[in-house]
């Protein structure tokens, strides 16, 4: 392939990604169809996760993934994704689609949720195999997503620490999740006894970081 066509191939896919992500931002806002997960009352990471990463996926491209994901609180209604900054956000996200990315907000509305889905984390913690400062799955758990069992492995990880009500507050990735490698995470910093961040791995690589907080009695964070 000769350098012209190469730049010429480059010059059109950069077109393209610049067009999907101004499409993107062009839509002001986004309501997430984001369920209650199990007996919860609460918005599970999971399921923001999920739905934003298929929010990449649908508007940008195949390739695309989020990011980042930042929770600052807990939200009980219906959420809306604002890209542009909200001052009402509990939340931040970006997605990302080669080198651009594109950052949103996360917004609680008034609006009751009002689709529930079951969950039942137990074949996870099962095979979960914990030791002092990391935890691993030896294979993939079928029927869950890598994020899923991230969370799981993170909580078990977080009881190590202490046992209460852990959740993620912020998570980055270097590269997206692949399902179908085993998942590993491994402590990185402790502060108080209420807060941890741990490196997450897959294919004897790092893919990213994420941290989870002890939750107070009101729903916040320590």
């Amino acid at each position: 392939m000769s350098r012209r066509v190469r730049e010429w191939k480059g010059g059109v896919r950069l077109a393209i990604i610049i067009g999907a992500m101004n499409a993107m931002q062009s839509k002001s806002t986004i309501v997430l169809d984001v369920p209650l997960r199990g007996a919860r009352d609460y918005v599970h990471s999971s399921d923001l996760f999920a739905v934003l990463d298929g929010l990449a996926k649908i508007h940008l491209s195949p390739d695309a993934h989020l990011q980042s994901l930042v929770l600052r609180r807990m939200a009980f209604h219906k959420v809306i994704a604002h890209f542009a900054p909200h001052a009402d956000a509990f939340g931040t996200f970006s997605l990302c689609l080669g080198q651009d990315v594109t950052e949103g907000w996360l917004v609680e509305s008034r609006d009751a949720i009002a689709r529930r889905v079951a969950f039942d984390e137990t074949p996870i913690e099962r095979a979960a195999v914990s030791r002092t400062g990391r935890v691993l799955l030896p294979a993939p758990v079928a029927g869950y997503t890598s994020f899923e069992q991230m969370i799981v492995l993170f909580k078990i990880l977080c009881a190590q620490l202490r046992r209460g009500h852990w959740l993620l507050t912020q998570m980055n990735l270097i590269t997206p999740f692949k399902d179908h490698l085993p998942l590993e995470l491994a402590t990185v910093q402790t502060v108080l006894g209420q807060l941890m961040k741990a490196e997450l791995r897959q294919g004897r690589g790092s893919i990213g970081q994420a941290q989870m907080v002890l939750a107070n009695a009101a729903g916040g964070f320590s």
